[in-house]
């Protein structure tokens, strides 16, 4: 597993310092199609779900549930928690 990680995170700096030095070679098209993605990825498509499912814990009557619904909920509050 950590020779995955580190792997992974090798591979991402070798690729992203040579895609930010071929960002001025690149068609104008494709500079727009990757700068959405960039902002995509910055905005908060992840965060409001996990935001949500925050809100839905704080709003859930835990005493309510049978305790295999509690350990769901439970989860998914922990999920969101870490996103």
């Amino acid at each position: 597993l950590i020779a995955w990680v580190l792997l992974i995170i090798a591979t991402f700096l070798r690729l992203d310092a040579g895609a930010g030095e071929m960002r001025g070679e690149w068609s104008p098209g494709f500079v727009r199609f990757t700068d959405f993605f960039t902002q995509f990825g910055l905005g908060g498509w992840y965060l409001i779900p996990s935001a949500l499912c925050l809100v839905v814990a704080n709003l859930t009557d835990w005493r309510g549930l049978s305790r295999r619904s509690r350990m769901l909920v439970y989860n998914w509050t922990c999920f969101a928690f870490l996103v």
